[in-house]
Order: structure tokens, then C-alpha cells, then sequence
């Protein structure tokens, strides 16, 4: 590795400029490391973009550095773009979590994440080093899958491999976004690099079930695995653990539940071949999810403790999710083959599939943060995940999608309403009786789009 030169790293440099943090002429590019090839890289990338270029070398001597200095605050709060390539210590997570966490403040800037990145990731063949096609196709997957996890309700885990592996947990179906991860950096917003993968937090408490972890945990060697875990209540039964000590001697350095908290489900959507054991590169890979437990205010969450975010990895496993229009269960991976034609499918439903029939006393109010497109006569469901990322999705089947904006004209989305309003303004609008109307008004509930109050018997409206 001492014998590379930087100009064999440049294939992953360029991408990094070009692709991920979009630097021109108008950028002010800090580096943070201790890899002078990495940096060497990335800086005469930035600088053949025109931009301007500091390094920041964090010397051995003084690493763990558990506290980001008003010295380097001030550096990043005067920089537009930030790349973060040093290797991470157990130590370092709050000094990593402040400077993700200065990405919005001010004017905002794009903070590319990189802990432990190798040489070997930046070649012509490492995830870095990904080419226009690569992004485009591995954007358009991950897209798909962060908008399966935000509706998806329940999902389970399961792997060949392991029988004994069976994890459930409730993703909340549409109250949480799943988000996107792709390498691309918007200003005032962060990402890791190397990317490739859409994730989610589930809900606080519902993970249960058992999993072998046969890939990877941070910060643990790939030899101490398979470890096998049991979680009940969203939390890791620190009794169930096996053949994982070095697990429980990292648990064991943390009070409270929060360190063993189930906080994260991800699926990696990278192409490339895996060329280190690096745990951010190996979640990424493609045929690999992976849940994580810990920290994840730093992506939207809850769990603010000073613990580490900690993911754990698990080769081709078979992932189960409720169906959208029925009872029944579909899978959408097998053995660690993403079902894009399910995923499709998932969502075209036709509004038939429905009841027709609503409490005529319910009351429907629109959901906050979510808006709709119509685009060539389609209804679509538009929202923005935690980093900034557009989502959308057709409501429905083409046919459901050019009906429901019938209705969709009927919400007045600025105030509650009752159902037998809607469906009066439906009928003075369009005619019919209401059946069509309530099909279509629980399809827009399905997709997130509204709320309708729950009435204790279901009667015909009309």
C-alpha cells in the first residue's frame, strides 16, 4: 500500500468531486485526515475543479481526539465543501458526530463522511470509484427501496444460512422516510462515502426475534463471526449473546439500554466488488442488509447518548414485508436478491382493492411534510427524506392515479374535514354514489397522503 501513488486513487478522487460533492470554482474544500495519499488525492481533484484547498493532518500523537477545537470549528464553518478521510476510534464518535453536525449551520455545506477509508477504495475498482452509469443505476435502486421502507409496516429477516435468524420489526408504515444513500451530497446536508445503500429508523421498542450477524460489526474483527443475537423489545439481550465476547466487552463499557437499542435497517445497493473488511464498506455491497444499534440522532433519531453508532452486517439474507392491499406477506429479498419486479408491484394497486365504505362521521386530515405532483395526468406522493432527498411515488396503478385526483380536489388539506362533507363535494362534482369516492379516499390513506379517524363500526356512508 506504501508503493500506490495517488495517481492510482484518482478514479475515486474524481467521483468524490465530481459526482458526490458537485465542487466547482466556487468551493472551499477541507480535508481531515491522516492518510496523506487519500488527501493528496482529493486535493489535486478539488483543485483541478477549481476549488480552493486546505488539509487539516490530525497527528497520531494526539488521536483519540474526543473534542472538535474552536481551531478546526472555525476552518469547517468557513469551508463549502468538508471530506473526512481518517480512521475511526470507538473514542472519536462524539468528535465525528460535531463536525456531521455543523453540515446546516450558517450557510450550510456538503460534509462527505469517510471513516477508515482505504487506498484500495479510491482505485478503478473500489466502491468509491464509481463511473456516471454506476450512480445513475445504483441511485434508481436505492430511490426504490428508501420508498418501500417508508411504507412498509412490518418486516422480517430470515437467512438461509442460519435458520435460527428470525428479527421482526415495525417500520411504521409511512410515520417514518426511508432514506436515501447514494454518495451524493446536497449542501447543508452529510453523507457517507463510500455510499450505496437506503435505510430507516425503526420504531423505537418493536424489534424482537433472533439474528446471526455472519459479515460484519464495527469495530469488531470479521474472525470473531458468526455472532448470534437475541433482541426483544428493540433491545439486544446482553445473556443471549453468543460467541460474541468482544460484543459484550463493547456493550459492556455503556451504561443504559441505549447502546444495545436496534436503530437502524438498511439494505446496500453498491456494485462494486468489496476490497477491505471495513464495515462501511461492507454494508454498502449489494446482497447485504444490516441493522445497527446505538446513536442515530444523527440521522433524524431519537438516541442522543454519547454511544457509537454501531452497524452490524448479514450476508444474503430473505426479507419479508406486509403487502400494501392485503394480509398477505411478500418478499421483497431472497437470499440477498432484491425483488425489483415485487417492489414494483407493491405499489401498483388498484383502487378496487379497497373498501368501499367510510363512517360518514370520520374525520380525514392531510399528513404534514408530504405534498402531491400531478405530472401528465398522475397523481404522485412527493416527500423529502432526513438528508434533503426527493422521493415520489404514483398513486397507485395509472388508472388509480389519474381517479384519485378526483377526490384529491375534494380535501381541503388546510383544515380537518368530515367525510360526509368530501364525499358531498365528490357527488356535486362528479355524480355517483359513494362507493368510488371512499375506494379511493382509503387509497389515499394507504399511500400516507391522509389520515382517516377510525370509526368504531364501519357503516355506508350514504
Amino acid at each position: 500500500m506504501d508503493s500506490m501513488d495517488y495517481h492510482e486513487l484518482m478514479p475515486g478522487a474524481e467521483a468524490c468531486v465530481k459526482h458526490f460533492v458537485k465542487a466547482t470554482e466556487r468551493d472551499k474544500v477541507l480535508i481531515i485526515t491522516d492518510k496523506p495519499i487519500i488527501a493528496e488525492a482529493l486535493a489535486y481533484a478539488s483543485n483541478k475543479a477549481g476549488a480552493q484547498v486546505i488539509v487539516f493532518y490530525l497527528p497520531r500523537a494526539l488521536r483519540p481526539v474526543k473534542q472538535l477545537s474552536e481551531v478546526l470549528k472555525s476552518v469547517i464553518l468557513e469551508s463549502t465543501v468538508v471530506f473526512t478521510p481518517f480512521d475511526t476510534m470507538e473514542e472519536e464518535f462524539p468528535f465525528r458526530r460535531e463536525i456531521v453536525a455543523l453540515a446546516g449551520e450558517g450557510d450550510g455545506r456538503r460534509i462527505a463522511h469517510m471513516m477508515s477509508v482505504t487506498p484500495n477504495m479510491f482505485t478503478s475498482q473500489g466502491m468509491i470509484a464509481l463511473n456516471s452509469r454506476e450512480i445513475e443505476k445504483m441511485t434508481k435502486l436505492t430511490e426504490k427501496l428508501a420508498i418501500l421502507l417508508s411504507a412498509a409496516k412490518e418486516i422480517i429477516i430470515r437467512s438461509a444460512s442460519h435458520k435460527e435468524t428470525k428479527l421482526s420489526m415495525d417500520l411504521g408504515g409511512w410515520s417514518h422516510s426511508g432514506i436515501v444513500s447514494t454518495g451524493y451530497i446536497m449542501k447543508g446536508s452529510w453523507g457517507n462515502v463510500p455510499s450505496g445503500e437506503a435505510f430507516v429508523i425503526p420504531k423505537k421498542g418493536t424489534a424482537s426475534g433472533t439474528i446471526v450477524i455472519d459479515l460484519a460489526i464495527s469495530g469488531i474483527p470479521i474472525t470473531e463471526l458468526p455472532v448470534a443475537i437475541g433482541v426483544t423489545n428493540g433491545i439486544i439481550d446482553f445473556d443471549s449473546i453468543k460467541n460474541g465476547e468482544m460484543l459484550k466487552e463493547f456493550l459492556k463499557r455503556y451504561r443504559g439500554y441505549d447502546a444495545r437499542t436496534v436503530c437502524e435497517f438498511g439494505i446496500g445497493t453498491n456494485p462494486k466488488p468489496l476490497f477491505t473488511l471495513a464495515t462501511i464498506e461492507i454494508e454498502k455491497i449489494l446482497r447485504t442488509i444490516h441493522i445497527a444499534i446505538g446513536n442515530n440522532a444523527i440521522f433524524g433519531g431519537d438516541i442522543r447518548a454519547d454511544v457509537p453508532h454501531t452497524d452490524m452486517v448479514i450476508n444474503r439474507p430473505t426479507v419479508t414485508i406486509d403487502n400494501l392491499q392485503s394480509t398477505n406477506k411478500i418478499d421483497i429479498i431472497e437470499e440477498g436478491s432484491i425483488m425489483e419486479d415485487r417492489i414494483d408491484a407493491f405499489f401498483r394497486v388498484h383502487y378496487t382493492s379497497f373498501l368501499g365504505e367510510i363512517n360518514g362521521s370520520a374525520t380525514v386530515k392531510t399528513i404534514r411534510d408530504v405534498w402531491v405532483e400531478d405530472k401528465e395526468g398522475i397523481l404522485y406522493r412527493c416527500w423529502k427524506d432526513h438528508r434533503g432527498n426527493e422521493l415520489r411515488i404514483a398513486v397507485g396503478d395509472d388508472d388509480t392515479a389519474r381517479k384519485v385526483k378526483k377526490v384529491w380536489r375534494c380535501i381541503d388539506s388546510s383544515r380537518q374535514e368530515k367525510v360526509m362533507v368530501i364525499l358531498k363535494k365528490f357527488e356535486k362534482m362528479y355524480g355517483g354514489d359513494s362507493k368510488l369516492p371512499c375506494q379511493l379516499l382509503n387509497t389515499l390513506e394507504k399511500f400516507g397522503l391522509i389520515e382517516i379517524s377510525e370509526p368504531s363500526v364501519q357503516i355506508r356512508s350514504l
